[in-house]
């Protein structure tokens, strides 16, 4: 018998870079940046260093890593994720391999078995719906190894 409703069928998610993840590369180097031109760095530094410069070089260096780092992060392609029966899951159009969900709210996080790959949902990339099939998913029974040899 089914433990749940997607022991019978597959489901297609779609992983894009989230908004709150694009956000978050640009102001982390930013305020790093920014904590290390306030703290006592620039007055320990060298005398032939002027220490007034020290900061503006550290904002301009944080702001530009960040820049850097969230244009990198909105420009990652979409990966389409198939979740099959069995807590599998092909990526793209590849073979489906296991997989495990660990949900640590509010992130989703689907990873293969093997190491091969993982995927981070934001709220904003997984809406209720598909965090709900995920859940249906991953409490599915997995699917029997059966020996390659065994023919009966």
């Amino acid at each position: 018998m089914p433990t749940s409703s997607t022991d019978s069928s597959s489901f297609r998610l779609e992983w894009r870079p989230s908004r709150w993840g694009i956000v978050a590369a640009a102001v982390l180097p930013l305020s790093c940046a920014g904590a290390l031109a306030d703290s006592g760095l620039p007055d320990a530094l060298p005398r032939g260093i002027a220490p007034a410069v020290v900061p503006a070089v550290l904002l301009a260096f944080g702001a530009a890593a960040g820049a850097s780092w969230s244009v990198r992060a909105a420009r990652r392609p979409p990966v389409v994720l198939r979740l099959c029966p069995g807590r599998r899951l092909a990526v793209g159009e590849g073979r489906a391999g296991s997989a495990t969900l660990t949900e640590r709210w509010p992130l989703v996080v689907l990873r293969r078995d093997d190491g091969s790959g993982a995927w981070v949902f934001w709220p904003d990339t997984l809406s209720p719906d598909s965090r709900r099939r995920c859940r249906l998913w991953a409490d599915a029974a997995p699917a029997p190894v059966v020996p390659h040899h065994w023919m009966g």
